[in-house]
């Protein structure tokens, strides 16, 4: 839009607030570069709104794509670039765009569905699919308004609760239920069930508790680029190993269980 953006975006073990940072970061300095400017381009942090509704997405998806029609920027949402209605529509292809769960949906929730034309029949005729908006609505000025689940708990919602956890505090609850010591954490030895210890330090002091790398590799008593080659093998294991996913599932209700997180004295 004008002044914002919508992304509907699938999180998973990497939290939400490192992927927008990730992505503002790299279009600010975009931006700067290419206008000669320098500090700020957004004005405050982002809003996240949990989708946890099959029809949720879909009334989303349908109502992301028609804010800019809606908003008066085009009268064609077929000439508008700057939405990924195209790639659902297979006019254009765009590398960074899964749109195949959301097509998978309309086959399961609307009738008429064929790959192409079932989304082109849920945009232009979205009244005979589904009954009036539950989730989503256009102001008086065409701005998307989205309304947040009832009782839904995120990521990102645990994300927060272990925001800032002391890393001390991680440490010594990982170590107990990996059964080794704080002194054979931070040891010399290559053990491989130590180096895994390690990498679930890491992984939760940084991407969870949102410490810094030299805060961890201070704590370690490693350096700087040693901890950054374990976060990146810690982050490998999560995605390649479903052990490792089910350690970090059970490691992660230890931390939340932590008096620490039941005290508020993060």
């Amino acid at each position: 839009m004008t002044n914002h953006l919508h992304l509907v975006i699938e999180v998973g073990h990497i939290p939400l607030s490192k992927i927008m940072q990730n992505i503002s970061s790299q279009y600010v300095r975009y931006i700067n570069k290419n206008h000669n400017r320098k500090g700020y381009l957004y004005e405050g942090r982002y809003q996240a709104i949990v989708i946890q509704n099959e029809k949720y997405l879909l009334e989303l998806c349908y109502y992301i794509h028609m804010n800019p029609v809606k908003a008066g920027l085009t009268k064609n949402i077929d000439e508008f670039k700057w939405s990924s209605h195209g790639a659902y529509n297979s006019q254009v292809k765009l590398s960074w765009l899964t749109t195949e769960f959301v097509l998978s949906l309309l086959k399961k929730h609307v009738s008429n569905i064929g790959k192409k034309q079932g989304y082109l029949s849920f945009m232009q005729d979205r009244e005979q699919c589904y009954t009036k908006p539950t989730f989503c609505k256009f102001d008086e000025n065409g701005g998307l308004v989205i309304c947040d689940a009832v009782n839904s708990r995120s990521q990102d919602i645990i994300h927060n609760k272990l925001l800032r956890l002391p890393i001390n505090k991680i440490a010594a609850i990982i170590c107990e239920q990996m059964k080794i010591t704080i002194d054979e954490l931070s040891s010399v030895s290559l053990h491989r069930h130590i180096v895994l210890a390690r990498s679930m330090v890491t992984f939760f002091a940084h991407y969870r508790a949102n410490y810094q790398l030299i805060d961890i590799a201070i704590f370690l008593e490693r350096s700087a680029n040693s901890i950054s080659k374990t976060t990146n093998r810690a982050l490998k294991l999560v995605h390649s190993n479903s052990k490792i996913k089910e350690l970090i599932h059970s490691l992660e209700r230890k931390l939340l269980e932590s008096d620490a997180v039941a005290n508020n004295t993060l």
